[in-house]
């Protein structure tokens, strides 16, 4: 009897434990995004402050590993809303997503806006960066073009991630090609390669390097050169004369999800408030119409190119395939 009484305990004890894992993973409502931790706090915190009585989940990860978790799932993904996916990744998984456009897409400025199916929820101007003082250690001239790159003076003096392994460095090549065309791109890139000292595996990698002073010019975010700047480090944007490339991530619901009145709520909040927010404070590009100014201190004015494949995965593809430097 006593054996008996034990087994009892020891099931109830099992059972308890799984009823409060499954209590403990339990959610209103859950969020993949794919951010930097500055902007992911924010986040957290301005959900946390709207919502108090709301267990929102908001899971963090790499744009691929995000991209590559909705393949699997699926319909069945326990998502509820998706933020900062690239604009590609966004347009492969558009049968997922619900139409958004009811919620007044046109506070976006309409370039930006691709599909009914996402809106933006960030741009990633990708730049030509520079740590000033290696720069004027080495004596080398301040490139203002694209062009200006294949200098062979640049030999070993330029670092860029490698557009197989990150979205900044794809970006800087489709930039090149909506400049050139895919032919002569490609034989910009053959020059622009002899340049290069090393294909990083990140889009933050040319940034840290500068910062550590290992290099003197970078393909990277601007967004990283104006942090480090603030921070102390003497990184400058070039004004490159062609303008800059740039890459955009979407926003969206998972289809049937749109029903759901909390789902609606906290979608509003990220597109009216969140990303508003984050726009002024962390990531001071423009997406909304009327979007106030940002408080970033020394965010530069450029001119924008004009992308021609942010939505094209197939292409994006064929082109990876292609690159073999």
């Amino acid at each position: 009897m006593k054996k008996v009484v034990a087994y009892i305990s020891v099931l109830v004890i099992f059972i308890s434990i799984g009823i409060g894992m499954s209590f403990s993973y339990s959610a209103d409502l859950v969020i993949y995004c794919s951010m930097e931790t500055d902007r992911l706090e924010n986040l957290n915190k301005m959900i946390d402050e709207a919502f108090p009585d709301k267990k929102i989940v908001v899971e963090n990860m790499s744009t691929g590993t995000l991209a590559a978790k909705l393949k699997s799932e699926g319909d069945r993904t326990s998502a509820d809303i998706i933020i900062d996916l690239e604009y590609a990744y966004m347009e492969k998984f558009s049968d997922m997503f619900a139409d958004v456009s009811a919620f007044n897409k046109d506070r976006f400025i309409d370039k930006y806006l691709l599909s009914d199916n996402y809106l933006p929820s960030v741009k990633s101007s990708v730049t030509v960066m520079a740590n000033m003082d290696t720069v004027a250690k080495l004596g080398l001239p301040i490139p203002t073009s694209y062009l200006d790159l294949l200098d062979p003076i640049y030999k070993g003096h330029i670092i860029m991630p490698s557009p197989k392994a990150s979205g900044t460095g794809y970006s800087f090549v489709d930039a090149i090609f909506s400049l050139y065309g895919e032919e002569k791109g490609w034989e910009y890139f053959d020059k622009l390669d002899e340049n290069i000292v090393s294909y990083t595996s990140s889009g933050g990698g040319p940034a840290s390097s500068l910062i550590r002073g290992e290099v003197a010019f970078g393909i990277g975010m601007m967004f990283q050169a104006v942090t480090a700047f603030n921070g102390g480090v003497n990184i400058k944007v070039l004004n490159i004369e062609e303008g800059v490339g740039y890459n955009l991530y979407g926003t969206s619901i998972i289809k049937g999800r749109e029903q759901d009145e909390l789902v609606r709520e906290v979608f509003e909040f990220i597109i009216s408030k969140w990303s508003v927010d984050d726009k002024v404070n962390l990531q001071g590009e423009v997406i909304y119409k009327n979007q106030p100014p940002t408080n970033i201190a020394n965010w530069p004015i450029v001119t924008e190119l004009t992308m021609s494949n942010l939505i094209d995965m197939e292409n994006k593809e064929r082109v990876l395939g292609l690159w073999n430097y």
